[in-house]
């Protein structure tokens, strides 16, 4: 029997996964501004996030499903997403004191914009796994409530984010102590849980993963999908436009 408090600790990674969105969020545009990106692109580079999604997140998701490390399937990648963000998340913060002044603004602000998207791929590395996990390791008549469970982590994660934010942040010289702090929270989050946790390890599987295959995949599914699966899939798909419509200009308005 699967305790409440197991399936607790199974979507505890998502108040460090929803805190790091969040820190993002609210400080990058004004940081890379002030680096020299314009108006017009500090709202429409928010567009890597989406895109870096749907590349990285199927990617990932099929290479950690074949994974057979004695970690298990999942956690030698979300350790490794943590381990990348910790490096992409510095760099972006860093990027105006390895080149200060200026003169250096368009080299400084490059850098920051390629880790940018860099750091949005990173978080999809770390989230996609962690989606998973709870499907692993809960049973399906636990399958609600774990993802209930995980919705409140990210909610309080969302608040956790934008507390720091609001503790930490003043102008864009200290978005380097905020991203610190937001790593050492998902640090803080998912080195207990993965020392906690075991997975059973994979054995080796005889098919060669493809990676080309999660992306074949939704195009042939597509057309198996009920008609009910189908309206869901919309409604997600049109939401998520809905959002960023909006969701970029509001940062750069804020």
């Amino acid at each position: 029997i699967v305790s409440i408090l197991k399936l607790a600790v199974l979507a505890f990674p998502w108040i460090g996964i929803q805190s790091i969105w969040q820190a993002e969020f609210s400080s990058t545009t004004p940081y890379l501004q002030q680096l020299g990106l314009s108006a017009f692109w500090s709202s429409n580079i928010w567009i890597s996030g989406p895109i870096a999604g749907f590349l990285v997140a199927p990617v990932i998701g099929s290479l950690s499903d074949a994974t057979t490390s004695v970690l298990g399937r999942r956690r030698p990648w979300m350790l490794g997403g943590l381990l990348f963000l910790g490096f992409v998340s510095m760099m972006l913060a860093s990027s105006n004191k390895i080149f200060p002044g200026e003169e250096n603004k368009p080299k400084a602000l490059a850098v920051a914009a390629t880790f940018f998207c860099l750091m949005d791929g990173s978080i999809n590395i770390i989230q996609t796994p962690t989606r998973a996990f709870i499907a692993d390791m809960a049973p399906p008549s636990k399958q609600l409530t774990g993802q209930l469970l995980a919705s409140m982590f990210q909610g309080l994660g969302a608040l956790l984010g934008f507390g720091l934010h609001k503790h930490l942040y003043k102008d864009s010289s200290d978005v380097f102590c905020l991203f610190t702090t937001v790593f050492l929270v998902n640090v803080a989050v998912f080195v207990p849980v993965c020392a906690y946790v075991t997975e059973t390890p994979l054995k080796k599987l005889e098919e060669k993963v493809s990676i080309c295959k999660p992306f074949t995949n939704v195009f042939t599914n597509i057309g198996k999908m009920s008609l009910s699966l189908l309206k869901i899939g919309l409604v997600q798909v049109f939401s998520w436009i809905a959002l960023f419509s909006y969701w970029p200009i509001a940062s750069t308005w804020m």
